[in-house]
């Protein structure tokens, strides 16, 4: 089977050609990357499978590509693909639904973390040779702080188990998460208005 990998944000692709070369499968990788749909019908060759990020994946893409059954995206969204065109042509989308939900996740309490601890600012001053503990104001605990969460899904949720241990209170508003499967470690507002006027 012959693989196109459209477009990537990665250094290189070796360990990917190396996984695919292990399944007995080829790796196309165009230069320059795919941008645009018809990058994609001008490189796939070939290709029986696709491996794009955010090269587009349009209804021309797919009926010009008789032999493409799948393509597999290493992320959560599908924004890129037209999933009516893929449908229309059999065409199977698969994609990574928990991709990056523990990275973002920590990521966003970390640097909510580092804000309220001024890290960036201190790094700052260190960097150009100064140093005064009281250079950026005054520091405030963490602990009697509270820390938003504005959607509660995978990635919110993520965020607000990172931040709990350090934060007085974790509090988040989501319209579409029912009552039921509301999660425990998070103290639910009602509205989003009262969210955004909560005092710290």
């Amino acid at each position: 089977m012959q693989v196109l990998f459209t477009d990537y944000v990665q250094p290189d692709l070796d360990l990917e050609a190396q996984l695919l070369r292990s399944a007995g499968m080829s790796l196309r990788i165009p230069d320059p990357q795919c941008r645009t749909a018809e990058d994609v019908v001008r490189a796939a060759g070939e290709a029986e499978a696709v491996i794009a990020n955010y090269a587009p994946l349009t209804l021309e893409v797919f009926a010009a590509l008789p032999r493409l059954r799948i393509v597999s995206l290493p992320m959560v969204g599908v924004d890129a693909i037209d999933l009516e065109a893929a449908r229309a042509h059999g065409i199977w989308i698969a994609n990574v639904p928990d991709a990056w939900v523990a990275e973002v996740g920590i990521h966003a309490a970390a640097m909510a973390l580092s804000l309220v601890r001024h890290l960036p600012f201190y790094d700052r001053a260190v960097r150009q040779g100064g140093w005064n503990h009281a250079a950026t104001g005054v520091l405030r605990r963490p602990t009697s702080l509270t820390f938003g969460v504005l959607g509660c899904g995978r990635i919110g949720r993520m965020a607000a188990r990172a931040a709990a241990p350090s934060f007085g209170r974790v509090i988040g508003y989501d319209p579409f998460v029912e009552e039921v499967d509301w999660p425990g470690e998070i103290e639910r507002v009602a509205d989003r208005r009262s969210f955004l006027n909560r005092p710290m």
